[in-house]
């Protein structure tokens, strides 16, 4: 008790003070303020992250939570609850303060402990105890000394000065339930070694490291390296010295701490260093570093080595270094990149951070010369000196996609698979630690990249590259050269896109594409492109070498001895050809392009090309080759004149003539041609057949031209053509001027494809009989079948009971329009033969022939549209007729391309659309369809069933055949003929001819309909009506003229010119019309309708009708039938609309009858009896009804069907309901049955009962 002053000085102290006005203050050291009762000010209070307490635990039931405190003119003043007792903290925020730095009842008070010179053996509680080693650091040796912090966050404290304080594993393994190494307290530097063993012998497995602005060398592998730290987080720095990790064992990890900036660099060895919320310096070294930023404006160089450089908020300044860099961008901050090296250099910026963000949503500008990048939430990318223009797609990483992997081949035996992204498998080291006898090297999906370093020459044949599977691209850039490589069919096919790009330099290059047994060539030049300038020398030892130049550099290369093809690229390549047989295409660029010796096919393509046949004869005549060239050939030719006076002949078969520029002559050969003309060209064709639908002059490479535009004219007997201008002239030779139509030609922007140019075309795949794989590109590429049926392989295409042969083809066109296209003999393609086919928009059976078959079979279900990238499938078939099954296929999803006759199948489901390009002509099956026309004149008919036919485009013939059909003409002249059956037919914009045929049919006349003519309307037929409802300015008989011509009327009106055959004005009235505003469900019957007339209505208004029956009285002289469910009938109201019956006796039957046309089918009687009340009923065996009655049908019955049970009338029924033994003595009289026919009798049973069957038990139902 008293107002006491009391001052720790140095050590670290226990000051207890109680009742009255006190002030302490507990000097140098770790003090803890005991206090029972009084008001205390601690003058010198430095909290629990310096371990100084102040101790509560005197005050029962006391905690946080029940302390006020509040500032008091810059100290925290704490009051505790009734005024037990009062703290001033002198210099301390009242912010600063939490429960860590008390103590209360219940609560272990820390322990602290000295080590000695001697062997110490301490153990800590649960509090949070302090271990000072206070003298030399010899003190603490893990061979002597135990030191157990127990529960709590325990510290081991260091004090001293000296140049280096070294703590490894001899002395900080005596350390147990020990979380914090505080260094703070010493001077100079340190060098640590903290291990797996350390880290997890803390209650956390992790240790804290604090220390001061000293140097800190640390270790987290351990000295022997076999021990390291497992995750970075068990490891975490707090200090503002320059950390170094270790460079002897691989596998450095740790974490900077969210209280300070810190300054970390790894060793030479792959490392972890995970930054804070601070803004960080973080360096990597030489090997594969992982450096994540984290919160703050960090700093991160990732040196050497293919690093993984993560930043999160804050302004953060990278740069990879040397080496292939990822860089990992978290939300909300702004980070510059020094050294973006892009996707060429497989360098990759991660957005997968960013949720649904893809490349459109990114905003990409220059910023004072560097490429800016903004995401939509904020988020800030720079790239020193990187252009805006230069970024791709594939630049990044986004939300979905799979992070590349990256792997380094080691000396022994290497088993990596890649996933979805574009992964680098690394060969680094000697060139044998890629050995295919004991490494595998699985890219999986994406580009994926063998990337080969060194010096000197690098070999790579079979017995290396043999490792790979699913790798796309081997690049050499990193070699000095030269290079020896061999990539045979084998090593291409295993890519997962069917071929290899060749990265390499300006070094010399000695390729062999055949194998070394000469016995696995590449089928295809685009199996392997070249992407390098160095001068490439092909094998001479076996023939069939075979290669192509990329698009992104001009390649220098030459042919062995034999037969070779080379393909060059976009940019200005140098090939140069052998002894053999060669084919050398340029393609773009300014090329120069020898053959040398052996007979070559050259082919300049775009540029100014040199071009140098060498002793050898050009079979075609190359675009690009200058002067008057001649070229014949046979087949699916495509000729191309180039520059000069050009001869061209096809010969037979489907041709491509393009003479190019000059005076030239072309001969297409039987077969459909087509003569593609160049602006400026002067063209005389000398057979061009105007009634090939298929043989067409290609206008397309002149811009703007119609048909309107062409003059033809007559000269001396043939068609002169002359475009717009007059420096583009065509001649027909022996064709009229007359003859010559728009189908002639092929105008800009129109999309046929014509027979020449669908069939000349080369493919990039064929089919084999061996099991392919097969996978397109982007590109629009063609798919192959030729040969044998069976080249094409389902997994169950075999004739039923023969054995399935186990091959599956699997094609897959990728992006772009892609075509399978087959050839042969009676073709029939169905689902099973394309399971495996994906990717594909268009089946050309154009080239397919028949011999025995009447039409090619096709069948289309939902898998053949679904794998289309289009969601539509084509079926191309030119003047051939198609049989085809589209029942399960989606509606709208085949379309079909050709003149030849397209008959579907009579199953229901059908639907068929025609091409835009082709008029169709379809024949429907019996069967309920839906068959859309297209943009030409197409002639549909719909044979049996409802059908629905749309014409759309051009002058269409629609045949609805039988059935209530539906048909719409759309634009064009249409006729349409609904034949047989309740059919709407609508005509559209254009002069149609509506023919509706038998039965009750309904007229829609569209706007711009004029001119059109309906022939056999029906003014007495209760049910037709010309539906006007389009035409919006008509509203009434007013608003109609109606003119008598002979024996028709033409009605005109606002938008109106329709003439009606065999009809006059008078027959008409209000009722044959439908104006804008009217319901046409309704139909309005008005007293006096005849009884035929009733039942007119009753049969053929359409679906859904209401007929509204005027009050009056109608005379039914014949019971009317309403045998359907979707018309509602009503009077005028009770007593207001009657039916009077005057049906004639010898044709008693009720006045008005419900029941569907097919209910009275007799299946005889019931033998049992069923009781008053029952819904269950033994009703006859089917069978034997059927072998008693053979001449008639009898169904299984099912459930859902119904079934009208009915008894004869006897007295006591009749008498119980009224009908006899009446009190007026007036019976009622059942009517005579037909004599010849005494089940007619049934007809007049009361008794009588309809009811659907829900459940079947054999004949129990």
């Amino acid at each position: 008790a008293g107002n006491d002053t009391i001052a720790g000085a140095a050590g670290n102290d226990e000051i207890t003070v109680g009742a009255g006005t006190n002030t302490v203050s507990g000097g140098t050291g770790t003090d803890r303020f005991i206090v029972t009762g009084g008001t205390t000010t601690i003058t010198d209070f430095a909290g629990a992250s310096n371990y100084e307490l102040i101790d509560l635990s005197a005050f029962a039931g006391v905690d946080f939570s029940d302390l006020t405190i509040t500032a008091n003119g810059g100290n925290a003043r704490v009051e505790l609850p009734a005024g037990a007792a009062t703290l001033i903290l002198t210099g301390v925020a009242d912010t600063d303060l939490s429960a860590s730095d008390f103590i209360f009842e219940g609560q272990d008070a820390p322990r602290l402990f000295t080590l000695s010179a001697g062997a110490d053996n301490f153990t800590g509680g649960d509090g949070n105890d302090i271990f000072d080693l206070a003298g030399a650091q010899e003190q603490l040796d893990a061979s002597l000394d135990t030191l157990i912090g127990g529960a709590g966050l325990d510290v081991l404290r260091a004090f001293g000065s000296r140049a280096v304080t070294q703590l490894g594993e001899a002395r900080l393994d005596a350390l147990n339930s020990i979380e914090i190494l505080d260094l703070t307290n010493l001077t100079g530097n340190y060098e640590i070694t903290i291990d797996d063993e350390i880290a997890n012998r803390s209650d956390t497995g992790s240790i804290l490291v604090r220390f001061g602005a000293g140097n800190l060398d640390l270790n987290t592998r351990g000295n022997a390296g076999a021990s390291g730290v497992t995750s970075a987080d068990q490891v975490v720095l707090e200090g503002t010295g320059a950390v170094q990790l270790a460079s002897a064992n691989a596998g450095q990890m740790v974490t900077i701490s969210d209280a300070v900036g810190g300054n970390v660099t790894a060793g030479d060895d792959a490392t972890i260093i995970v930054g804070g919320a601070k803004g960080d310096s973080i360096t990597g070294n030489e090997g594969s570093d992982t450096l994540t930023g984290n919160g703050g404006g960090d700093t991160i160089t990732g040196a050497a080595g293919n690093d993984f450089i993560s930043v999160g908020t804050g302004t953060n300044t990278v740069s990879g270094g040397t080496g292939t860099d990822r860089f990992i961008i978290a939300p909300g901050g702004t980070t510059t990149i020094a050294d973006f090296e892009g996707r060429g250099n497989y360098e990759l910026i991660d957005l997968r951070a960013f949720s649904g963000v893809g490349f459109g949503a990114l905003t990409i500008t220059d910023v004072n010369g560097s490429a800016q990048i903004t995401l939509p939430d904020g988020t800030v990318i720079n790239l020193t000196g990187y252009a805006a223009a230069e970024l791709a797609p594939a630049d990044f990483i986004f939300d979905g996609q799979e992070a590349p992997g990256l792997f380094t081949l080691s000396a022994g035996t290497d088993d990596y698979t890649g996933g979805s992204g574009n992964d680098l498998f690394d060969l680094i080291g000697v060139i044998d630690q890629l050995n295919a006898s004991v490494d595998t090297l699985r890219g999986g999906e994406g580009t994926d990249v063998l990337r080969v370093f060194g010096d000197g020459q690098r070999t790579l044949g079979e017995a290396r590259l043999d490792a790979l599977f699913s790798i796309e691209v081997i690049d050499l850039l990193n070699v000095v050269g030269p290079y020896d490589v061999t990539i045979d069919n084998e090593i291409a096919s295993r890519s997962g896109s069917g071929n290899i790009l060749l990265r390499f330099g300006n070094a010399d290059m000695a390729l062999n594409t055949v194998g070394l047994d000469g016995l696995n060539a590449l089928t295809s030049a685009d199996q392997l492109f070249l992407d390098g300038t160095g001068a490439v020398q092909l094998a001479s030892a076996n023939s069939g070498q075979k290669v192509s130049i990329s698009n992104a550099v001009g390649g220098n290369v030459t042919a062995g001895d034999d037969a070779t093809i080379i393909v060059g690229g976009n940019k200005s390549d140098s090939i140069t050809g052998n002894l053999g047989f060669d084919t050398l295409i340029g393609n773009g660029g300014n090329d120069t392009i020898n053959g040398a010796g052996g007979n070559d096919t050259i082919e300049g393509g775009a540029g100014h090309d040199n071009l140098t046949g060498g002793s050898d004869t050009i079979g075609t005549a190359p675009e690009g080759l200058s002067g008057d060239d001649v070229a014949a050939n046979t087949d699916f030719d495509s000729i191309l004149g180039g520059l000069g006076n050009d001869t061209l002949s096809g010969g037979a078969g489907y041709d491509m003539l393009d003479g190019g520029a000059g005076t030239n002559r072309s001969t297409g050969g039987s077969g459909s041609d087509t003569f593609r003309v160049t602006a400026g060209e002067t063209l005389v064709i000398t057979d061009f057949d105007p009634a090939d639908f298929y043989e067409r002059i290609d206008l397309r490479a002149i811009p703007g031209v119609a048909f309107a535009d062409l003059a033809i004219t007559n000269d001396a007997g043939d068609a002169l053509i002359t475009l717009p201008g007059g420096g583009t002239v065509i001649k027909l030779l022996g064709v009229a001027d007359t003859d010559v139509t728009p189908d002639a030609f092929v105008f800009d922007g129109s999309e046929m494809v014509t027979l020449a140019q669908g069939l000349g075309q080369a493919f990039d795949f064929q089919f084999t009989a061996g099991e392919d794989s097969f996978a397109g590109t982007d590109a629009d590429e063609i798919f192959d079948l030729s040969g044998v049926l069976s080249n094409l392989s389902g997994i169950e295409d075999t004739l039923e009971g023969a054995v399935d042969d186990g091959i599956l083809d699997t094609f897959d066109g990728g992006a772009g329009t892609d075509v399978l296209r087959i050839f042969g003999e009676d073709r029939s393609i169905s689902p099973l033969r394309l399971e495996g086919m994906s990717g594909i928009e268009v089946i050309d059976l154009t080239g397919a022939t028949l011999n025995e078959e009447s039409a090619i079979s096709v069948t289309v279900n939902a898998e053949m549209v679904a794998q289309s990238d289009t969601g539509t499938i084509t079926i191309r078939h030119g003047a051939n007729p198609l049989f085809l099954d589209t029942e399960h296929a989606p509606e709208g999803s085949v379309i079909t391309e050709g003149t030849g006759r397209v008959t579907t199948r009579d199953v229901p489901g059908q639907t068929v659309t025609v091409s835009d390009l082709v008029p169709g002509d379809i024949l429907d099956g019996n069967d309920a369809n839906v068959i859309e026309g297209g943009a030409r004149g197409d002639t549909i008919d719909g044979f049996e069933r409802p059908d629905t036919l749309r014409g759309n485009g051009g002058d269409d013939s629609l045949i609805g055949g039988e059935g209530d059909d539906s048909l719409e003409g759309g634009e064009g002249d249409d006729t349409l003929e609904g034949g047989i059956g309740n059919d709407v037919l609508v005509g559209g914009p254009g002069a149609n001819r509506l023919d509706g045929g038998e039965d009750f049919d309904q007229y829609i006349i569209g706007v711009g309909a004029e001119g059109t003519v309906i022939a056999d309307y029906d003014p007495e037929n209760f049910v037709e009506r010309i539906n006007l409802q389009e035409l919006t300015g008509l509203r009434g008989l007013v608003d109609l003229t109606f003119t008598n011509e002979g024996a028709n009327v033409r009605i005109t009106g606002t938008g109106l010119d329709l003439v009606l055959e065999n009809v006059q004005a008078e027959e008409l009235d209000g009722a044959d019309f439908l104006f804008f505003g009217q319901d046409p469900l309704i139909y309005n019957v008005k007293a006096g309708t005849t009884n035929a007339q009733l039942q007119q209505l009753f049969d053929g208004a359409v679906p859904n009708a209401t007929i509204n029956i005027a009050a009056g009285t109608y005379v039914i002289t014949e019971t009317l039938e309403v045998n359907r469910g979707d018309i509602t009938i009503k009077g005028a109201g009770e007593d207001q609309t009657i039916f009077r019956t005057d049906i004639a006796v010898e044709n008693a039957g009720p006045t008005i009858i419900f029941q569907p046309k097919d209910l009275q089918v007799r299946y005889g009687q019931i033998d049992l009896e069923v009781a008053e009340g029952s819904n269950q009923v033994q009703l006859p065996d089917i069978e034997a009804l059927r072998l008693a009655n053979p001449d008639l049908e009898f169904d299984e019955f099912e459930v859902g069907d119904l079934v009208f049970l009915f008894q004869e009338n006897d007295e006591a029924f009749l008498e119980a309901t009224g009908n006899f033994n009446t009190p007026d003595g007036i019976d009622w009289r059942e009517p005579e049955a037909d004599p010849e026919d005494p089940t007619s009798a049934e007809l007049y049973y009361l008794r009588e009962f309809r009811s659907r069957i829900v459940s079947i038990d054999e004949n129990g139902v």
